[in-house]
């Protein structure tokens, strides 16, 4: 944390919920993720309903974009 300047404490739940939703953002299928994790399948779906909303909202900034 010192080498990237981050102020902010690190837990192990903060890099799992990092681990977690970075896994599914490059696409590894959820199942994976939740057997590496040690979690429930279920829980493993809300970290990919939280990466369908980032997509969902920067996809939206193509409607803000004016053609060239």
């Amino acid at each position: 944390m010192k080498e990237a300047f981050i102020d902010k404490k690190i837990t192990y739940h903060c890099s799992g919920l990092t681990f977690g939703t970075l896994s599914i953002y490059w696409g590894i299928p959820d199942q994976v993720v939740a057997e590496l994790m040690g979690i429930d399948l279920k829980t493993v779906k809300i970290y990919a309903k939280i990466m369908d909303q980032v997509k969902v909202r920067e996809m939206g900034k193509w409607e803000r974009k004016e053609v060239m």
